[in-house]
């Protein structure tokens, strides 16, 4: 049998060739090292992976997304900064989740990050600026190293269903349309693409009359 310790505790490993029992010895130390590694389910390879969980995906059930417990943990992290009045950014989000008890890669948190985006749970702003989940540059806010220090995020607080009635209301009588989106970042992703083309309307009529 070979004996080892593994995070200051001893373990006895029996079975096996030289190399299954180190593996049997680095199983055990990535586990209890890092017991919430597992929380991640899905692993993401590349960008077009957050890019999907962006734009969501069609075949996944309702509280069944993958990562979603890890979702939970990033998003109560974040509660808890909110309530402290503490600003986060997404270096803060990297470095926190890398280390121990995590252990989770910067793609995989960047894409638990692009959950809770899609998700509509989280705010994110560059340079003060609030971001769109369409917006082609997002990936390069969750992991890249010269742009997530400059990246924040905060836990998004939810606009009471009374306030989007009023919106909703308010675009059905302005544009005389019936089909108006319910969820908040649809809602704004309708306005804006509405007033860009008012705004074009009305500078073509300008210049008309110039």
């Amino acid at each position: 049998s070979a004996q080892f310790y593994v995070d200051g505790e001893h373990i006895d490993i029996k079975n096996g060739d030289a190399k299954n029992k180190i593996d049997q010895a680095l199983e055990c130390l990535v586990v209890r090292v890092y017991s919430e590694l597992g929380l991640i389910t899905k692993l993401a390879e590349t960008d077009a992976d957050i890019i999907a969980v962006l734009r969501g995906t069609p075949d996944v059930l309702p509280n069944f997304a993958p990562n979603q417990n890890a979702a939970a943990k990033v998003e109560n992290f974040l509660e808890m900064q909110y309530y402290q009045n503490l600003p986060t950014t997404m270096s803060d989000i990297q470095e926190r989740f890398q280390k121990k008890p995590y252990g989770w890669r910067e793609i995989d948190i960047a894409a638990v990050v692009a959950r809770l985006i899609y998700d509509q749970k989280v705010t994110i702003k560059y340079g003060g600026t609030t971001i769109q989940p369409n917006d082609p540059k997002l990936p390069d806010m969750l992991r890249k190293k010269s742009e997530i220090g400059k990246t924040t995020i905060s836990k998004r607080q939810v606009v009471s269903i009374q306030k989007i009635r009023t919106v909703r209301d308010f675009l059905r009588d302005f544009f005389d349309e019936m089909d108006v989106p319910q969820d908040e970042d649809g809602l704004i992703n309708h306005i804006v693409e509405k007033f860009e083309g008012e705004l074009e309307h009305y500078n073509a009529l300008v210049s008309r009359y110039n």
